[in-house]
Parts: structure tokens; C-alpha cells; sequence
């Protein structure tokens, strides 16, 4: 069995696997301090070790940023800068004696999806996680793309409109800089009909069909995965977010570029850094 951890700038996901089915998995709150971090990660992992004695034998990290992912070094984690500098392989390795793999939390999600959801028929495709910020990932010719310096994907950090990136646009923090509201406390809004919740999901949606149009038009994908947090309401940002995407796409045939929302919903990161012990992708 293996163990899956995703941290996100909220929370902390665990998954257990064995041979590609889940068997237990938690989450609590991500703290924002290194030392509470070190606690809280700490006594997670220690509740799957201590339940699964000798049965654990890898952990995978799944973590937002920009990462060594050879050494386990967080370079650049723009939601949890606290951790810039720390080693996550070699923390969780002395904790544990066992082995540990780590890599970008989008890239975690889109593993997920290629061995085991909604990217398995698609060799070329793109990973999208929306939640406290925007996070991407490609897969090219069944391969994880990763670029020359280890950061290719990072779609939330393009510019969308002069100095504004997509996360600025398309995640929680656009929700809460416009309403001082979490994207399901709008959502809500929204589903009892109030107008003002409905259009700002429905500008949400348009600012991340810009993102994704830019993406379609330099990767040209089969498909484009959508997760994370906010997907959970897909239908509210979805048809906006499609209609602007075949409104800016170039290529006749790229504007009907498959748009589909994840098999393993919030899951995914923590299955797919589970699965980073698989050689398959």
C-alpha cells in the first residue's frame, strides 16, 4: 500500500491505495506555520502508520508550486510561502524509514486521471486544478511534460489582463476579494437565484475560458481536466468559461477541444501522489 498526500493552501488531503483502489483516507486544515505544519503533518501520517504497521511502503506528496522534486525541496509555494526551503523528503523520511516521492500538486492530479479517470483515452492533455489558487499540468505523448526548469503547467501564473494572473481570476481569491465569501457560501447564493452571485461565477467562468483558450491555442489537447474545489460547482462557471474558450480559440477543430470536469473530484491529488510510485506515466 501507499500513501497520497496533497497539500493545498486549506487543506491537507490523505489517501491510502493498494493496487489502485483506496482503502482509507482524511483531511484536516492546512495551518500557516512551519511548526504547527510539521505537528499537523506529523500526526496524519502517524495515524495511517500507526493502523497499517508495516504494510505502508512508499508515501507520495502531492504540494502547489514550484518544487526540486528529486530532493523534495520547496522552491516556490505561493500559498504556503512559510514552507520555501523546507524538504518534505527528507522530514517525512527521517519520521518514517520508508521511502518518499515528491512532486507539483497539478501534475499529482492529472496522474490521477491518466491511469485511473477521466484522461485515460487522451495521450495529449491538460490538468487544471482550481481551488485556493490555479494550478496545471501537461501530459504530451502520454508523458508528463515538466519543461527545462521543472515549472512548466503553472497556468494560474500567466496574465490574463495587464497585471493581473488567472488565479487572481478564476479561484477562491477572486470570490473572496470581490465578496468577502468563500466560493461555496456564492455558490449558494447562486443556487437560490440571486442574481449578483450568478453573474460573478459566470465572470469567473469567462476569466478562466481566457486561460484556457491560451492554453488550447499553444498545446492544442485532446481535452482539458478541470479539478479542485471550485469544480464541484462546474455548472455554474462552465458555460461561460466554454463559450469563451470557442470564442478565442484559433482552430476551427480546437474550439471543440473536450472540456470535462475530474472522475476523483477533491481525491485526485492525493491518489495521483499515491500513484507517483507507479512507473506507468
Amino acid at each position: 500500500m501507499y500513501l497520497g498526500l496533497d497539500i493545498g493552501g486549506s487543506k491537507i488531503s490523505a489517501v491510502l491505495i493498494s493496487q489502485s483502489k483506496q482503502i482509507e483516507d482524511a483531511k484536516v486544515k492546512t495551518p500557516h506555520t512551519k511548526e504547527l505544519f510539521k505537528k499537523t503533518l506529523l500526526k496524519l501520517v502517524s495515524q495511517f502508520f500507526n493502523r497499517w504497521s508495516g504494510q505502508i511502503f512508499g508515501v507520495g506528496v502531492g504540494m502547489a508550486g514550484v518544487l526540486d522534486n528529486k530532493k523534495g525541496l520547496v522552491i516556490n509555494s505561493p500559498n504556503l510561502t512559510f514552507l520555501n526551503g523546507f524538504n518534505v523528503i527528507s522530514f517525512l523520511r527521517q519520521k518514517f524509514h520508508t521511502k518518499v516521492l515528491v512532486d507539483n500538486d497539478a501534475r499529482c492530479f492529472l496522474r490521477a486521471e491518466k491511469l485511473l479517470g477521466a484522461a485515460k483515452l487522451y495521450k495529449n492533455v491538460v490538468g487544471v486544478v482550481i481551488g485556493t489558487g490555479v494550478g496545471g499540468a501537461l501530459i504530451i505523448d502520454n508523458g508528463i511534460f515538466r519543461g527545462s526548469a521543472g515549472s512548466a503547467g503553472e497556468i494560474g501564473h500567466t496574465i490574463i489582463d495587464k497585471n493581473s494572473a488567472l488565479e487572481n481570476l478564476a479561484s477562491e481569491k477572486f470570490f473572496y476579494k470581490r465578496t468577502k465569501k468563500s466560493p461555496i457560501e456564492v455558490a449558494r447564493l447562486a443556487r437560490t437565484g440571486n442574481k449578483s452571485a450568478k453573474k460573478l461565477y459566470q465572470e469567473m467562468g469567462d476569466n478562466l475560458g481566457i486561460g484556457l483558450a491560451n492554453l488550447i491555442n499553444t498545446i492544442n489537447p485532446e481535452a482539458v481536466i478541470l479539478g479542485g474545489g471550485i469544480s464541484n460547482d462546474f455548472d455554474l462557471f462552465l458555460p461561460s468559461a466554454i463559450k469563451t474558450v470557442r470564442k478565442l480559440v484559433l482552430s476551427p477543430k480546437a474550439k471543440k477541444t473536450k472540456i470535462i470536469k475530474a472522475k476523483f473530484g477533491v481525491r485526485a491529488g492525493a491518489i495521483g501522489a499515491a500513484t507517483l510510485f507507479d512507473k506507468g506515466i
